[in-house]
């Protein structure tokens, strides 16, 4: 499952994917969007999610919108970044997430589902 969470962390420092628009620079122009304001449609997506199932934890192949399992999983791989974990502007996202009971570790398996 590692290799899992791993994948967009991999395609991002390889320049193949823009994780703020998630899409593929192969496939094309990523729509223009800011980095803050995909954080905020993807965060206000995941409130809801937390309203509708009463947790954050968000499956990396949710079929009702795939691109936020996607970014639950790239913020997780961003939380181990330590360059990520000194700028200012990722605490405030990190804290954001934290405030609304996000894990930044999740185990795997029919306890946590």
């Amino acid at each position: 499952w590692s290799y899992i969470l791993t994948l967009p962390s991999i395609l991002v420092q390889i320049g193949a994917f823009d994780p703020f628009t998630m899409s593929s620079k192969i496939r094309g122009k990523p729509k223009s969007v800011t980095a803050e304001e995909y954080f905020q449609e993807r965060f206000e997506e995941l409130c809801a999610y937390k309203e509708a199932n009463g947790h954050c934890r968000v499956p990396f192949r949710y079929e009702k919108n795939k691109k936020l399992g996607n970014w639950v999983a790239i913020m997780r791989s961003y939380y181990k970044d330590p360059a990520k974990k000194q700028d200012p502007e990722w605490k405030k996202r990190f804290a954001q997430l934290e405030a609304v009971g996000f894990e930044w570790v999740v185990k795997h398996g029919p306890a946590s589902r």
